[in-house]
């Protein structure tokens, strides 16, 4: 997708300006950094110059923020500049998207903003394990402790996106998943975040339900209870507490980061049919040749306590490169306080708050643009460049040794914030019972008439084997521009291919397809 028209204005550094030297000098603390933002998005562009240089200084100013030399201040002063900057710095650029950076940064601080009750476990001394620290404490557990950010599209901002996200921390295991709704379906008039939430929620409940870690059952149960149209990515992660080793499972292009030190040791691969085209999830009865759990990558990774876990979508990784990721994690790390929850906190929003400031930027070379333009190949009059704006979700877990005082505090509040976020989904997902109920009904009638197949059981035994590819090209340049769309949609969903978008994007897809 092109950058939104509130984009169209690069940032780029002002060598005429001092906002640099301000921004590096030692002096210059981030308590009078951010006094200095705030006070200068105040003044009207005519008062420091045009609003393009003031769009530069601010740029500046939020890339100086993350400098390590001016690393004074408390972890909620730092994280607030960021994200106050950045906003200032797209404000200023559009003055009328204004309304809308704001509820976006609203919408994303939602879940963020969540006050845990007081506990049992609260009230014990801070060198004491409460019963289940101490059942944990014996069987040597590690767990989790979760968070996440969801910052839809600047477009999709009243809707909430089409990105939805689960997590369940414990003392002892844990686990953390993402989906993001396949856009195309939009064109049909149907919404693609009520297939993603559906999918996250179905999972949320049959991971729940297991004795023993098993993400690729927990997600094949959830696609068979997501009875709706529409199509989504997915990718769920477990830890098993005692062995210390997590397990995940991927549909598509979300994905996983582990760090540790501050630098990725893992990194999950993306399942694509072809660029901008991933794996997708969805109701095999409307869609029989959809991916299901069989085409899934599932690995398994050794994790060890003080390890960060990233699970985002494409909105994450098309716009910050692993380098990035490990850079920002890092400054939230230097800058953490004593809460383990504040931790994964700051450090969900601090990722979702860089790329979406990275996404609206039309100058900057993202890992989107620098894939595309792989793709076209060398002859190409002018290379992409710019980020990708999209629904940007984050959830990072700490792995955690779960016998330890305080933990189930930690535990306890974030599982509060997961039951708040859970009651916005519910409000966003009214409606879809209706849905399904349609649903159903047209697929009796279309069985009735014999133009769909009735449902049958899922087979069971070993998976088949699926025959090695070649790389080789199937289709011509010549022979896919004589079809029409219904051609095209037909030959790509006989290949288990979406058929969802312009007749261009379906034309560039056939041609992508290898054997």
């Amino acid at each position: 997708k092109a950058p939104s028209s509130a984009a169209t204005t690069g940032m780029t550094d002002a060598p005429d300006t001092p906002s640099a030297a301000f921004c590096t000098s030692p002096r210059m603390d981030r308590v009078h950094l951010f006094i200095l933002c705030l006070f200068a998005a105040a003044l009207p562009a005519s008062a420091s110059g045009s609003r393009t240089a003031l769009s530069n200084r601010f740029s500046t100013l939020r890339r100086g923020l993350r400098t390590p030399v001016a690393r004074s201040g408390s972890q909620g002063i730092r994280s607030s500049v960021k994200a106050r900057a950045g906003l200032f710095t797209l404000a200023h650029k559009n003055r009328n998207a204004k309304s809308w950076i704001c509820s976006n940064s609203a919408a994303s601080a939602d879940i963020n903003e969540v006050v845990a009750e007081p506990s049992a476990a609260s009230s014990l001394s801070s060198s004491e394990l409460s019963e289940a620290e101490a059942a944990a404490a014996k069987t040597k557990s590690l767990g989790l402790i979760a968070s996440a950010v969801v910052s839809p599209h600047p477009a999709k901002v009243k809707k909430g996106g089409e990105d939805a996200f689960f997590f369940r921390s414990s003392l002892d295991g844990g686990a953390i998943g993402v989906a993001d709704g396949v856009g195309g379906y939009s064109e049909y008039g149907i919404d693609p975040g009520m297939f993603s939430r559906t999918l996250m929620q179905q999972l949320s409940q049959s991971e729940a339900k297991q004795t023993q870690v098993n993400p690729a059952s927990a997600l094949r149960e959830a696609q068979e209870a997501t009875r709706l149209p529409g199509a989504s990515t997915a990718v769920v992660l477990q830890l098993n507490g005692t062995s210390r080793e997590a397990t995940y499972a991927n549909v598509g292009d979300s994905g996983i980061r582990v760090l540790r030190d501050g630098k990725i040791v893992y990194a999950s691969r993306p399942l694509m049919h072809g660029f901008n085209c991933p794996y997708q999830l969805a109701y095999t009865r409307l869609s029989p040749n959809a991916q299901t759990i069989k085409d899934a990558d599932i690995e398994t990774i050794p994790v060890l306590p003080g390890d960060i876990i990233v699970a985002a979508t494409d909105g994450v990784f098309d716009n910050l490169f692993d380098s990035d990721i490990e850079e920002i994690i890092s400054d939230e790390e230097s800058a953490a306080g004593s809460s383990d929850l504040e931790l994964v906190k700051s450090t969900a929003k601090a990722l979702a708050d860089e790329a979406f400031a990275r996404s609206m930027d039309a100058r900057y070379m993202s890992p989107f643009a620098q894939a595309k333009g792989e793709q076209q190949g060398g002859f190409v009059f002018q290379k992409p460049i710019g980020g990708k704006p999209d629904d940007i979700t984050v959830v990072v877990a700490l792995a955690k040794e779960g016998g330890v005082a305080g933990a189930e505090s930690e535990v306890l509040r974030s599982q509060k914030e997961w039951e708040q976020a859970q009651l916005v989904v519910q409000k966003l997902l009214e409606g879809s019972e209706d849905v399904v109920r349609a649903t159903q009904e047209a697929l009796s009638a279309a069985e009735s008439a014999g133009m769909v197949a009735s449902a049958r059981p899922a087979a069971s035994g070993p998976r088949p084997k699926k025959k090695p590819s070649s790389g080789m090209q199937v289709f011509v340049e010549s022979q896919v521009a004589a079809m029409d769309k219904a051609q095209l949609q037909r030959t790509l969903g006989q290949l288990g291919l979406p058929t969802s978008g312009k007749l261009s994007s379906l034309r560039q897809r056939l041609l992508d397809y290898r054997e």
